[in-house]
């Protein structure tokens, strides 16, 4: 029940910032967005934090932790960056803690 509350805050919350800015010179701007660039910068995006995975992965193994996937780690970094850019001072990337 708690998950359905935080996603029904969180839909309402991007719902809310959509209707506050115009839409449709939003949608104009993204229409107008050359598709090369767009997928280079995706592609360097995802390399970028594909090497911070990598180096969380190193960290973890000196450690001692050795049961970990790569992909895991990949997921846990995302979800630590997205809870990140949400909070003050980036401490929600602490929550990469918790995040299984």
């Amino acid at each position: 029940m708690k998950k359905v509350m935080t996603a029904i805050v969180g839909f309402s919350v991007i719902i809310f910032l959509i209707f506050q800015t115009n839409v449709i010179e939003l949608f104009t701007i993204i229409l107008t967005i050359d598709l090369r660039f767009l997928i280079v910068a995706m592609l360097f995006y995802i390399m970028i934090n594909l090497v911070q995975a990598a180096r969380i992965k190193v960290v973890l193994l000196s450690q001692g932790y050795k049961n970990i996937s790569t992909l895991k780690i990949f997921w846990i970094h995302m979800a630590g960056n997205l809870m990140g850019d949400a909070t003050p001072g980036r401490t929600g990337y602490l929550s990469i803690v918790s995040v299984r």
